[in-house]
């Protein structure tokens, strides 16, 4: 693929069209000037070049907003239309929706490969097992016996004694008042 094409490919041609002399913009050492997506992005870029049959591609998506990640996504997309070959290397979940197979490894050890559905389900399984453990685990909410309940009366008027009672001392209604009587 040209230099174009292969910005194109990477989601990344506007990108570098809006630098200060697009195409022309001198970077500096290491993409100084760039952000981290935007030297991501433009490293896909690179990748692309030269039309390669297959490609490895190790975090490619560690420094990229959710913008880059779609942008990302669409590449891997047209990269795998045109029968190339891709793998990558991550621990970011969200790019699994465009790949085939997976290898994941645990303690430099396979632990689990094949498809990307058998993979979801895995993952939705060990979910829900967490989820019950952690219920499991819990101590049941306890009534505190030093907890005391009150209950909020309006004054309906009168001497305001803070009994909720018409503030004549006298509060039938009450039997933990004292009446006057």
């Amino acid at each position: 693929l040209a230099v174009l094409d292969a910005a194109r490919m990477a989601q990344v041609h506007s990108l570098i069209q809006n630098l200060p002399q697009g195409y022309d913009t001198r970077i500096g050492p290491g993409g100084l000037g760039l952000s981290g997506g935007q030297r991501q992005r433009i490293g896909l870029a690179r990748a692309f070049y030269g039309n390669p049959q297959i490609m490895v591609l190790d975090e490619p998506n560690a420094n990229l907003d959710d913008d880059g990640e779609f942008a990302l996504q669409r590449a891997m997309t047209a990269t795998r239309a045109r029968g190339v070959t891709v793998i990558l290397i991550t621990q970011r979940k969200q790019i699994l929706n465009v790949v085939d197979k997976i290898l994941r490894l645990h303690t430099g050890k396979v632990d689990f490969h094949g498809s990307r559905d058998e993979f979801v389900a895995l993952l939705q399984k060990h979910r829900k097992q967490a989820e019950a453990a952690k219920k499991a685990t819990q101590p049941p909410a306890k009534a505190n016996p030093k907890a005391k309940a009150f209950l909020a009366v309006p004054d309906n008027g009168g001497g305001g004694d803070g009994d909720g009672g018409s503030g004549s001392g006298s509060n039938k209604s009450n039997p933990h008042s004292q009446s006057d009587a």
